[in-house]
């Protein structure tokens, strides 16, 4: 069993890619849902692409030691549940996550052997802003998230791929490759 983390800037189709691995090998993949505090995308339900929280009730579940990984970013909390994790441990099917950095790092930390982190870059900053755009941030939103991304690229030596994600076929096809080579079975 294994953890397949899909992690990169926000904007870069980390989700996009992890759901269509889930899609295209249900019997291999299960998708982790995050629990945030952050607001509600026109589209996104409560349950299925997030556990919507309060900062309190987040708060709280630090406090009682709930996450396996948790980090904050851009005046959010976003944290994966040792309780989620554990279900899809006892299930068999390796779990594709979406995460930041620091998610990588904890997961890497506690479950070093069976982590598996692929990072996802934008072709271009242009693509990333139009992408950022397109999905309903704000000006000053997307202006922030383009700055943090800037930053971020420096963070690099927990990647074990690295992909580009300008032609999201092209991308799919990598990961499943290099998954392959590692001798994770696709069904």
């Amino acid at each position: 069993m294994f953890f397949i983390v899909f992690f990169g800037v926000s904007g870069v189709g980390k989700s996009t890619i992890a759901r269509h691995m889930v899609q295209k090998f249900p019997k291999s993949f299960s998708l982790s849902v995050s629990h945030t505090t952050r607001f509600v995308r026109e589209k996104e339900r409560d349950g299925q692409d997030y556990f919507f929280v309060t900062k309190d009730e987040f708060i709280s579940m630090i406090n009682n030691n709930s996450f396996a990984e948790y980090t904050e970013y851009d005046g959010n909390f976003y944290g994966t549940t040792k309780s989620f994790l554990e279900k899809r441990i006892k299930s068999g099917t390796n779990v594709v996550l979406d995460l930041d950095y620091n998610g990588v790092k904890s997961l890497k930390k506690l479950y070093k052997d069976n982590t598996v982190a692929i990072h996802c870059s934008p072709p271009s900053f242009d693509i990333l802003k139009q992408r950022l755009e397109s999905r309903g941030d704000n000006k000053e939103d997307t202006e922030r998230r383009l700055f943090i991304a800037k930053q971020s690229l420096q963070n690099q030596e927990l990647v074990d791929l690295e992909v580009i994600n300008d032609d999201l076929s092209d991308c799919v096809k990598e990961v499943i490759q290099f998954l392959r080579s590692l001798k994770i079975k696709l069904l």
